[in-house]
């Protein structure tokens, strides 16, 4: 019997991956100098961190599950949204993340 279900995600259902690798606590994060982000080595203000995430759902092309990403970019469809405690932050890029494997956004 063949699902019904079509092969892709549907939505997405976003989530960071934590500095511990538990799910919970605190995002792993690269400060703008490449050191990992941490209460001892915070983020300067206004200043650019890169973050990793899954879930992105949809993305602007498709790629096959566990392939190494190219350097071809591609992006999810839905809009991206980051916020810091209650503040919103500026997205400069949401995407695919260069030599990770598919499903690990930056």
């Amino acid at each position: 019997m063949r699902s019904s279900r079509p092969p892709w995600p549907q939505s997405a259902s976003p989530g960071f991956f934590t500095s511990d690798g538990s799910g919970t606590g605190q995002a792993a994060a690269i400060n703008h100098d490449g050191s990992l982000n941490r209460p001892s080595r915070p983020a300067a203000p206004a200043s650019v961190i890169v973050l990793y995430a899954t879930g992105a759902g949809i993305t602007s092309r498709p790629v096959a599950e566990g392939q190494v990403i190219d350097p071809t970019l591609y992006y999810p469809s839905a809009p991206v949204y980051v916020r810091v405690g209650k503040l919103p932050a500026e997205v400069l890029y949401a995407g695919s993340a260069p030599q990770l494997v598919n499903g690990c956004c930056s």
